[in-house]
């Protein structure tokens, strides 16, 4: 597709979002999912800049907690460099030619942290350090992969909008999560049992995958379902949802583990990171405290 094609859609739709993010203000408009988030995070007080963050751009995962601290999502502007194109130009320029070139944003990303984070504020309080011992460290864990995986579930979610080649483009500029090639899955349990029971589904699931787990065991699947609301399933309903589940293991090894330890090594946990893992996180997980209310709330929000 030409980039002028692109641009002419950003342009069509640039004042729904962030200006100068390309294909955002697309999203906004075409994507509900990326748009609850959107309004979600400017309700909870977020703000987006595309001032330069000199440390976000040289070292993302080191300012995590500082975007959230500061309430201030970065971006660059990625739609002015074409400003100095002729038309000729824009008209020899496709979207091969933008892969891999053109920087990205994932605001998206970062957003569905701040949002999560402010549920999570709501509903289990503020989150205190890891503490010295192996129960705290697991404790604290658990919040952080249940924070990422529903910010994974979240752009998940979003390829389910993705019905054109266009949106699929934006999708690609602006989210880690493109498994688009999943979208008939997620359109069949979307629209069999809706995106409340659903959505929290998924984020049971990617919590798996970011335990580092490879697959899931029956007990898994029945501690899932009941959690999301999904009862009294039988057997064709149940290896629908399995096959839509299996998707959350293509996250990348960066994502299910370096990104992990990473963290958690900067929180000053040095317990190997296969120990801190290695225990039954959904029973941890059901004896949460207002668990149910924070899932109702994530779910409420799409």
């Amino acid at each position: 597709m030409k980039i002028s094609r692109l641009l002419e859609q950003h342009q069509k739709f640039a004042d729904q979002g962030l200006v100068t993010s390309f294909g955002d203000g697309y999203l906004v408009q075409h994507n509900r999912f990326y748009r609850s988030i959107r309004q979600a995070a400017l309700g909870y007080g977020f703000t987006f800049s595309n001032q330069r963050n000199e440390f976000y751009e040289a070292f993302p995962l080191l300012q995590l907690e500082e975007l959230l601290e500061d309430r201030t999502l970065p971006y660059v502007n990625n739609v002015s460099v074409f400003t100095k194109l002729s038309k000729s130009q824009l008209e020899a320029l496709t979207w091969d030619d933008l892969e891999g070139n053109l920087k990205k944003n994932y605001v998206f990303h970062e957003a569905s942290h701040a949002v999560v984070r402010a549920l999570a504020v709501q509903h289990f309080g503020t989150p205190s350090g890891p503490g010295t011992s192996l129960d705290s460290q697991r404790d604290y864990v658990l919040g952080m992969l249940l924070e990422e995986s529903c910010a994974n579930a979240c752009e998940l979610l979003g390829v389910a909008e993705a019905s054109d080649s266009i949106h699929r483009m934006f999708y690609e500029m602006n989210s880690y999560v493109c498994e688009f090639e999943s979208r008939s899955y997620l359109h069949k349990a979307l629209d069999e049992w809706g995106v409340g029971p659903v959505s929290k589904f998924l984020v049971l699931a990617y919590l798996h995958a970011n335990f580092l787990r490879e697959q899931f065991e029956d007990h898994d699947m029945s501690q899932m379902l009941s959690l999301s609301g999904l009862k009294n399933l039988d057997s064709r309903q149940i290896k629908s949802l399995r096959a839509l589940a299996k998707v959350v293991f293509n996250l990348s090894e960066r994502f299910r583990y370096q990104t992990t330890s990473f963290h958690l090594r900067l929180a000053g946990v040095s317990t190997p990171l296969e120990d801190l893992v290695d225990f039954p996180f959904m029973e941890a997980l059901k004896r949460k405290a207002h668990l149910e209310s924070f899932l109702n709330d994530w779910a409420a929000l799409f």
